[in-house]
């Protein structure tokens, strides 16, 4: 998976990355959960009125 490459190269210079999701694609929340991205927050309205983003990170020096 690309985003899985992206994740390995920041890993040399990066301590944490963060990501973006709507609250309502649980498909992709699960496939980040599978790359060990946890839940960070909640931006309201990010996407527009009522389209709120779930906030993932990942420690990437684990």
């Amino acid at each position: 998976m690309l985003l899985k490459y992206g994740i390995n190269y920041a890993s040399y210079t990066c301590d944490v990355m963060s990501l973006e999701v709507r609250v309502n694609n649980k498909v992709a929340q699960h496939a980040y959960e599978n790359l060990g991205f946890q839940y960070g927050g909640k931006r309201k309205n990010y996407y527009g009125e009522g389209e709120d983003a779930m906030v993932m990170w990942v420690n990437l020096n684990d």
